[in-house]
């Protein structure tokens, strides 16, 4: 039996990735992005009427993270009108291999984890493999409210509906 294409399937949730449990506080997440500003999980509310955050872990290596960084952009209006802010966050790459991966002007706030410093507290398993691509639905008191595994054709729409 062949696969399902990529745009057919359905959105996977999860309950739990590495430290990071749905109805608990988000762990910390700080770091440098990739215009080399400093950024952190408190800032990403600095604007009010931020009402969700989405952490969206990708890799340029990783496929199903470019089908749903596309997906992303597609509908970056939609993301904006629902008070959803987006941020990127590359895990372990050089930031010229980011920049070339995404061009000179991406869409969203891309966060530099050059150290692969949120493998353990957003990536991991329960066998302990890291996992992407990897989505963190953060609401503005910074409890975890979602957590999205495999991208499908609805992922977007439940990014917006934070479920």
């Amino acid at each position: 039996v062949a696969p399902a294409p990529v745009d057919t399937l359905r959105t996977e949730f999860l309950k739990s990735a590495g430290e990071t449990l749905v109805g608990e506080d988000a762990p910390w997440i700080s770091g440098w992005t990739l215009d080399g500003e400093v950024w952190n999980v408190g800032m990403a509310f600095d604007d009010s009427t931020t009402q969700r955050l989405a952490l969206v872990f990708f890799a340029s290596w990783c496929a199903p993270c470019r089908h749903g960084l596309k997906l992303l952009e597609a509908r970056a209006e939609d993301l904006e009108a629902w008070n959803t802010r987006v941020v990127l966050v590359n895990v372990s790459e050089e930031p010229e291999r980011v920049r070339a991966f995404l061009g000179d002007a991406p869409a969203f706030t891309v966060l530099l984890d050059r150290y692969g410093g949120t493998k353990q507290s957003y990536l991991r398993t329960v066998e302990g493999v890291v996992a992407l691509p990897q989505t963190v639905l953060v609401t503005r008191n910074r409890r975890v409210q979602a957590i999205i595994g495999k991208e499908g054709a609805d992922y977007v729409d439940r990014v917006l509906a934070g479920k």
